[in-house]
This record gives C-alpha cells, sequence and structure tokens, in this order.
C-alpha cells in the first residue's frame, strides 16, 4: 500500500514537471500567424500579393471595398496601390475580426506601409469604398471633394473610360505642312511615352517625353438615342516626366468606342509597342 502511494506520488509529480514541457513544445511546433510578407504584385485595388517565409499568399485590405475587373474606375484603383506598394517592399498587417486559421492562404487586415494605412490611402484618393465605420471619415472627404470613382462612379450612372485607354497608343494625323503630330503611349502600369514628330514648316521642337500618369479628373456624358449620340467620356492626365520638369494635362476623349480625340484632334487609337504585353 505505501509502496503504490510512492508511485503515485511520483507520476503525480512528473506529470506536474512534464505537462509545462510538453504545453511549452507544442507552442513552439504551432505556426504563428504571419503579420508581415514582401509585395510579390498587386493584384487590385485591395489586394496584394506578398511573399510570406517563401510562400506567396493573398493579402486583402481590410475595410474597403476597391472596383475590379471591368467595373467602374478598377484599372486606376489598381495603378493608385500600385503606385506607392512596390515588389520586394515589406507590408505588415493587423488582423480584424475572426483571425483565418494557421493554414490559411489568404489573409485579411489592416495593412500598413512604411507607417502609412493603405486603406485610408485608398480611400482617401476615391480608389475604393469604405465597407465600415473604419474608413466613412475618408469616404465622406472624397465624396465631397469629389475624387476618384465619386467623379464618375459615385451615382451608379456614371461610367469611367479610363479602361477603353489604357494600353493604347494614340497619334494625331499630319493636318498640313504648319502642324506637327503628338503620339501618346498610355500604359497599363502607370507609364507615359510622349512624342511630339514636328513637320517641315512647324515651329514644334521635336521630343520624346517619358514618365508616369495619373487621373486628374474625368467626365462622362450617357447615349443619347433622341439624338443618336453615343456616350462621351473624357480622361484628363496629368503626365509627370521621369527626369523632373513640369507636369503638363492631356485629355482622350473615347465617343462612343468609335471615334477618339486626342485634345480637339482626331486620333487614331492603336496597342502600345512601347508599353509591351
Amino acid at each position: 500500500m505505501r509502496a503504490t502511494r510512492h508511485l503515485v506520488a511520483v507520476a503525480a509529480t512528473c506529470a506536474v514537471v512534464i505537462a509545462p514541457l510538453v504545453a511549452a513544445s507544442v507552442a513552439q511546433a504551432a505556426p504563428l500567424l504571419p503579420r508581415s510578407g514582401k509585395v510579390v504584385r498587386v493584384l487590385s485595388g485591395e489586394t496584394i500579393l506578398v511573399n510570406v517565409a517563401g510562400k506567396n499568399r493573398t493579402l486583402r485590405i481590410y475595410g474597403i471595398d476597391a472596383p475590379r475587373g471591368s467595373e467602374c474606375y478598377a484599372v486606376r484603383s489598381r495603378a493608385e496601390l500600385a503606385s506607392e506598394v512596390k515588389k520586394g517592399q515589406l507590408l505588415t498587417w493587423a488582423y480584424r475580426g475572426v483571425k483565418p486559421p494557421r493554414t490559411a492562404r489568404s489573409f485579411v487586415g489592416v495593412v500598413n506601409h512604411a507607417g502609412l494605412d493603405l486603406g485610408a490611402m485608398q480611400v482617401t484618393m476615391g480608389a475604393a469604398r469604405a465597407v465600415n465605420s473604419m474608413y466613412a471619415s475618408f469616404e465622406r472627404a472624397a465624396k465631397g471633394r469629389p475624387v476618384g470613382l465619386w467623379t464618375v462612379c459615385g451615382t451608379g450612372t456614371g461610367k469611367s473610360v479610363l479602361p477603353d485607354l489604357v494600353g493604347r497608343r494614340f497619334a494625331t494625323p499630319f493636318v498640313d505642312d504648319t502642324t506637327s503630330q503628338k503620339v501618346l503611349d498610355v500604359c497599363r502600369d502607370g507609364r507615359f511615352r510622349l512624342e511630339v514628330i514636328a513637320n517641315s514648316a512647324d515651329d514644334a521642337v521635336p521630343s520624346v517625353t517619358e514618365g508616369t500618369w495619373k487621373v486628374d479628373h474625368e467626365t462622362y456624358a450617357p447615349p443619347d438615342s433622341a439624338v443618336n449620340l453615343p456616350y462621351v467620356g473624357t480622361v484628363y492626365f496629368t503626365l509627370t516626366p521621369s527626369g523632373g520638369g513640369a507636369t503638363s494635362l492631356f485629355a482622350v476623349t473615347d465617343r462612343g468606342n468609335t471615334a477618339f480625340y486626342f485634345g480637339a484632334t482626331t486620333a487614331n487609337p492603336s496597342a502600345s509597342p512601347y508599353c509591351g504585353a
């Protein structure tokens, strides 16, 4: 009987000693939810492919709804986010609500880059809508200016013609010996190339300018069936030269996807060889 009590006491003592060690070992073995990763590429105005411990995972910005695919302002929304975060840069995030399982291949969180809240940035620039109270004040400010998608998409009746314009080259024709030709390439990744080709009797100086573009504002007039007019959408591009210097504003108009204008001049659009695939 005394021996049995001794064995029970020893077992109890071992359990007390071993249990914390086992728990600690399990805790060390269980992977922690990642809270940082490096940018691989921007997928949309709210989603980023990140590399976490050597594996690519999808990270969605919490609290915002950015247009995607063919939705109004989707191309510009992605471009706004891509202009801020570049491949290889470190992002950090904090989870909200229900955390994903440790085996998840996608995450949702409040995402920061170098101290900048990317959700707040996208909503402030009108590149996304707020889906809860977290960014509601930023959305009210964007609507009030208005800016971004609120200039053409906010009422639900507007349309952005930007997707019809990016990735294209717009060339104005030579009208006569006193006019120059302008050729504008607008790339999906935010780059542009503007070439001025002087004619024989033109005072213009031949030049090639490259840099980045962003949308200053857009206008859109819906179709008018009464007079058989197609929609007319115009995007005003702010062009910033990569080598420094003054920015410039250029307008490109899509008239029912049948006629295009570069400024006030008819332009012949084609796929841009400068932008590539």
